[in-house]
């Protein structure tokens, strides 16, 4: 008598995926079947770091974000798209609440210069995906330099079923006296230019009206608005066409406001730090802009 053997094969793991910030560029993607990974489940605390052994396949992805980049509203906008698919979160910190220096080196995360960890702003988040009999799941490292961001995912699930990722453009949560207050700068997203050119396409912008109001009702805050352009042509002409922009800018904000010049710098930065892809005309459309910095350290 033949005995019939039923073999019983673990379901895949569900799909995720995940809107990145834009101008979000894959430097690292490495996958290893068959073996284990310590997710961090905890802060550092008497001396180690709690973690939970999890076997499976492990992937890990690592992008860069030309430009500057802040940590909170990127990982507030990744960990809603993770918890909208279904995953919990296990735990999550920032900084010095995750344990600092201690927390970030006791992690199994991808090493310089792929993935730098500034050690005065950086989050963490753990999770696992609900519903699921195998394990699946996700952990989030996200940290700055002062000319790029940078954002480490490593999953760990029972198969090797790929993340769909997209980079499309998530919009900046909260208004920009908001996203001035939290994270210091923000991109006056309607304000456009054409290549070549630093005159403002328009009579009227929402942001600068919002950015002059909020210069009115905090007379201590001092701004710089830096300009920017796509990679067509060299950089000292580029740079020249940064600065007129930002300047032109700085000219609008000045003729309808009442604010003190001295309040109001203007610069500009070239192509050296572009949000997007400059080989298609959105990126290029993209990178042509002005942003706003908080200089006022009080």
């Amino acid at each position: 008598m033949k005995t019939a053997l039923l073999t019983v094969l673990p379901a895949p793991a569900l799909a995720l995926s995940l809107n990145l910030p834009p101008g979000a560029e894959p430097v690292v993607d490495t996958t290893s079947p068959a073996t284990s990974h310590a997710l961090a489940v905890g802060a550092w605390q008497a001396g180690k770091l709690p973690t939970l052994h999890a076997e499976g396949t492990v992937t890990r992805k690592v992008w860069h974000v030309q430009g500057q980049m802040a940590t909170q509203p990127v990982m507030a906008a990744l960990r809603s798209q993770l918890v909208a698919g279904e995953y919990l979160v296990i735990f999550e910190c920032d900084t010095d609440a995750c344990g600092g220096f201690d927390f970030r080196y006791g992690l199994d995360v991808t090493p310089e210069p792929d993935m730098h960890v500034d050690l005065g702003d950086f989050r963490f988040l753990s999770a696992r995906r609900s519903g699921t009999e195998k394990p699946d799941y996700v952990s989030l490292l996200i940290s700055r330099a002062s000319t790029r961001g940078f954002i480490h995912m490593t999953r760990i699930a029972a198969d090797n079923e790929a993340i769909p990722l997209e980079t499309e453009t998530f919009a900046p949560s909260g208004s920009l006296a908001d996203r001035l207050d939290r994270s210091g700068h923000t991109v006056l997203e309607d304000v456009r230019f054409v290549t070549g050119a630093s005159g403002l396409e328009g009579e009227d912008f929402a942001s600068l009206r919002a950015l002059g109001e909020y210069m009115i009702a905090h007379p201590e805050a001092r701004i710089a608005l830096v300009g920017h352009t796509d990679a067509v042509g060299g950089l000292r002409g580029n740079i020249a066409l940064s600065r007129a922009r930002a300047q032109a800018v700085r000219t609008w904000l000045l003729s309808r406001f009442d604010l003190p010049a001295a309040r109001i710098e203007a610069d500009g930065v070239g192509y050296l730090a572009p949000v997007a892809s400059n080989k298609t005309e959105d990126g290029r459309s993209r990178n042509r802009r002005v942003e706003v910095v908080m200089t006022s350290t009080q």
